[in-house]
């Protein structure tokens, strides 16, 4: 993670600006006792990147600066929930929830794959929000319908922002891209590293797959909440095994 806003990028003039007293030789310098690697903590490396001092840039003229580190502290804030719902013995809810980390991990290796495209890609991302806006405006108008006073401050507030009502567009992915999840998983990036496409197939099936099995609730996510032949029902409070549901 990074090395997506890393001092090479910095010197590039695509990125973020980085205080030069966080940089060493040309790449970070982590605190000392903390290394990047496995077993380093979400807090750990929370301060890791803080202690980069990150200063982001105007966002009318460097727009990744501001969507680039909001999905980085959204993903913290995600790994965060996760970790909290495991400590509550609801694992399979954390599984689940993980797939939206996979989501900023993937939006991010979009934005950053090419740096000439960078801008662009990230001014689509952030204009999908005008596709959301049409798609209530068309529901706010039906559900409003035959009242007039609501009516006509929803018209006026769609003329002020320039918004059409049409529920079409917030059906598109915001990249334009169709299969964009399979695409950006599978595809070569700058900062892949080692890693063949067989690699990346896997990573998109545990990492990917998997869990949207545990989002759309399908049935090996509601497996550890199975009941039994002839035994009372009751209210499983946990996907945890071997805990009994909540007592009457």
């Amino acid at each position: 993670m990074h090395r997506i806003v890393g001092a090479d990028w910095h010197r590039s003039g695509t990125a973020v600006s980085v205080h030069h007293r966080a940089a060493s030789a040309g790449r970070f310098a982590c605190p000392k006792g903390i290394r990047i690697g496995s077993g380093v903590s979400e807090v750990q490396l929370a301060f890791v990147i803080n202690a980069m001092g990150i200063l982001p840039r105007d966002p009318y003229k460097f727009p990744f600066d501001i969507i680039g580190l909001a999905a980085v502290s959204k993903a913290f804030a995600l790994a965060k929930a996760c970790i909290n719902l495991l400590r509550s013995d609801l694992p399979d809810e954390a599984f689940g929830l993980s797939r939206s980390i996979v989501e900023c991990a993937n939006n991010l290796r979009y934005m950053t794959e090419k740096r000439d495209a960078q801008d662009q890609r990230v001014r689509d991302y952030v204009n999908q929000y005008k596709a959301d806006k049409a798609f209530w405006a068309h529901y706010c108008l039906e559900l409003f319908a035959g009242r007039p006073e609501e009516e006509k401050d929803i018209r006026e507030y769609m003329e002020q922002e320039g918004i059409t009502p049409d529920t079409k567009p917030a059906s598109n992915h915001w990249s334009g891209e169709r299969g964009f999840i399979w695409k950006t998983m599978t595809k070569e990036h700058p900062l892949d590293g080692p890693v063949t496409e067989k690699h990346k197939k896997i990573s998109h099936a545990a990492d990917y797959f998997q869990t949207s099995t545990f989002v759309h609730c399908s049935l090996p996510a509601i497996d550890n909440h199975a009941v039994e032949e002839g035994r009372p029902f009751k209210v499983s409070t946990t996907s945890g095994r071997g805990v009994s549901p909540v007592a009457p």
